[in-house]
């Protein structure tokens, strides 16, 4: 197969080589996400088919909306590998890691010593595109590197940066993509696209805006797709060799799924708090009042899946759906006599006759045709008038009022995740990768069956 050769530096010392350049990267498991629960229109953050994904792309406001997750590689599928001519002076000063490699106890270091022609390197997998465009950065070659990148390629180039801890170097460049992202929240595959790089970026505002996302809106732990998020903030998940829990295990909790855990266990603890009381209470309201209330509220949440009591770790729960729960709730309407009016219907004196003569004379006709008082009449007026229901006043005990404090609480703590807190946490290090090691030593005739420009490569950017 083609093997190409990118010339970042024409002098340079280093030829870089990864294999399977355009293998899949960051691909969504629909089977995995599967939390067995669906969850209210705008709500939903999973993809069920290829045009759902694609749907979900475009909502991204990226330049390409053809990134959206496809099963299998997408481009360039029969690319084996990428070699590119490099400079290790440029990858020093720009990564701790190429640093580390080249200056330390290594046998890189020590084969750079001992001959003039270029040292061949083989490194992890990387995507071409966006290895090219860091280092182009490294390099300094500028002038072709885009100033929009489509999201799946920013989190490409994220995983880059990431590996070979070069933020600093690529800082301007960042702030452009990053400034450049669609202001509205993606959703599914998108989401976790964005959180990471926001996180790989030091985003401050955007990964506060994700994570809080995620603790609104997931309805399980957080699939990483595989790219490298601190274990704080996603925990640490192994696949087991029984299929149970959907097919995973978590060994440490992350921050966002606690999160998402206490808000649901704190909303169902106070929504089976009330229909207890509902159940139990001999406060002064009536029996009808509580029997109908009570009703309601179990109808509705047997309606919603919500009965018998969901357990922990309440997969396919999150705050937004019991939010919404609320919003679809119809209280029970009905009416009593008011006070007032059973006053007056049931009062005997003068202070009553006085005002009823003022207020309710000229509803009763030929008082004294009938053999009736005035008095007798006009009351018999108005009492046909409150049980026709012109004069009922509506309950005013209510379902959701004593919850809604409760649901504001919970939402005010959602307030996402501090990244200060979270770098001080992982060290910044999420997974470790492994060090490039050595293929061997210098090759005095380097072999390029195509060599390609890295400027020309990524005009299409």
């Amino acid at each position: 197969m083609e093997n190409i050769t990118h010339i970042i530096d024409p002098d340079g010392d280093v030829v870089y080589t990864f294999k399977d350049p355009n293998a899949p990267f960051a691909v969504w498991d629909h089977n995995a996400m599967n939390y067995g629960r669906s969850e209210p229109g705008h709500v939903q953050s999973e993809h069920t088919d290829a045009a759902d994904a694609q749907h979900v792309a475009g909502d991204v406001g990226v330049r390409n909306p053809s990134i959206a997750p496809k099963s299998g590689p997408q481009k360039k599928v029969g690319l084996s590998e990428v070699r590119m001519l490099v400079s290790s002076k440029h990858l020093v000063l720009a990564s701790p890691y190429f640093k580390a490699m080249f200056t330390g106890p290594w046998k890189e270091s020590a084969a750079g010593a001992t001959t003039e022609a270029p040292l061949a390197l083989k490194g992890p997998h990387c995507v071409e595109k966006a290895m090219l465009v860091v280092m182009s950065i490294i390099h300094g070659k500028t002038r072709q590197v885009p100033r929009k990148l489509p999201l799946k390629l920013l989190a490409d180039v994220a995983s880059v940066v990431h590996r070979y801890q070069c933020h600093q170097a690529v800082e301007i460049f960042s702030d452009l993509w990053l400034g450049a992202c669609n202001d509205e929240l993606p959703t599914g595959y998108e989401a976790v696209l964005r959180l990471f790089v926001s996180w790989v970026f030091s985003d401050e505002n955007d990964f506060r805006s994700m994570s809080r996302l995620f603790e609104r809106r997931s309805r399980g732990p957080l699939r990483t797709l595989n790219l490298p998020i601190p274990q704080v903030i996603v925990g640490k998940w192994i696949k087991p060799g029984l299929d149970f829990v959907y097919g995973w295990l978590t060994l440490e909790t992350d921050r966002i799924e606690q999160k998402r855990q206490a808000s649901v266990s704190r909303i169902l603890d106070k929504i089976y708090e009330s229909l207890t009381d509902l159940s139990e209470s001999n406060s002064s309201c009536s029996n009808n009042c509580y029997a109908m209330r009570l009703g309601a509220l179990m109808r509705h949440l047997v309606q919603q899946d919500l009965y018998p009591r969901p357990e922990t770790p309440y997969l396919g729960i999150n705050f937004e759906q019991l939010e919404c729960f609320f919003d679809t709730f119809s209280e029970p309407l009905w009416h009593e006599y008011s006070l007032s009016s059973l006053r007056l219907i049931d009062a005997r004196g003068e202070g009553f006759e006085d005002g009823w003569k003022s207020c309710h004379y000229n509803a009763t006709r030929n008082p004294s045709a009938s053999g009736l008082s005035r008095l007798e009449c006009a009351r018999r007026a108005y009492q046909a008038e409150v049980l026709s229901g012109r004069e009922l006043e509506p309950h005013g005990c209510s379902v959701v009022d004593p919850i809604l404090p409760t649901i504001i609480e919970v939402e005010k703590s959602l307030e996402g995740l501090n990244l200060s807190v979270i770098h001080a946490e992982s060290g910044r290090e999420g997974v470790r990768y492994y060090q490039p090691v050595l293929l061997s030593n210098r090759n005095k005739d380097l072999e390029r069956t195509s060599t390609v420009d890295a400027d020309e490569y990524l005009k299409e950017y």
